[in-house]
């Protein structure tokens, strides 16, 4: 995702395209972020590329109904990637389905540094409701010492904006949906070891 995109949007909380917004016209600090312990920060840094490695590949899973009807299908990639001229990971889930008929799914795509830093990350959840349908597409991205998240929420013809920035030290021991992917997968390996 090009820093072009974020230029475009609006700064100021949840702005509807009419640029009505949905609290006050006032723009406002970012919220406030929960602090990383350092002992989750130390368990991440523990997990070194080999390790990682063993983590790489593509995992599926299809839910069906009693009946044997599909219902849905999860699917999780993880491999070695290039992001901006460095090696690191592309973390891929996607998910899909219908509960009582009504379409809804979600997708990550993420590219993660092999210290488990996110460099990016795209997260799409929808909803097709008959009446009306939601849609949430949120992106972060770091850009040099900071960490900028832009949200686009469109419900049924409403489309609402939100942007914030965060320093990289607020953001210190961030785990973004993508890193947590690839994190529980080490967990498990670590888990399963000591059986």
């Amino acid at each position: 995702m090009s820093s072009q995109t974020f230029s475009k949007m609006s700064t100021k909380p949840f702005v509807t395209d009419n640029s009505e917004s949905l609290y006050d016209s006032q723009e406002k600090e970012p919220s406030p972020l929960p602090v990383a312990t350092d002992d989750a920060i130390a368990y991440v840094d523990k997990m070194d590329e080999g390790e990682i490695d063993s983590v790489l590949f593509t995992d599926s899973l299809v839910t069906t109904s009693d009946t044997g009807k599909e219902l849905g299908e999860f699917t999780v990639s993880i491999e070695k990637a290039r992001y901006n001229s460095k090696d690191c990971y592309l973390i891929h889930a996607n998910s899909h389905g219908a509960i009582d008929n009504v379409p809804m799914g979600t997708s990550i795509t993420a590219y993660v540094s092999k210290k488990i830093e996110t460099l990016e990350q795209q997260h799409h959840e929808y909803v097709k409701l008959e009446e009306q349908h939601l849609d949430k597409k949120t992106f972060i991205v770091k850009q040099e010492d900071k960490y900028i998240l832009n949200r686009i929420i469109t419900q049924g013809e409403q489309v609402f904006r939100h942007a914030e920035t965060y320093s990289s030290e607020t953001m210190h021991g961030f785990i973004s949906e993508g890193s947590n992917l690839l994190i529980q997968r080490l967990m498990v390996k670590r888990h399963s070891r000591r059986l």
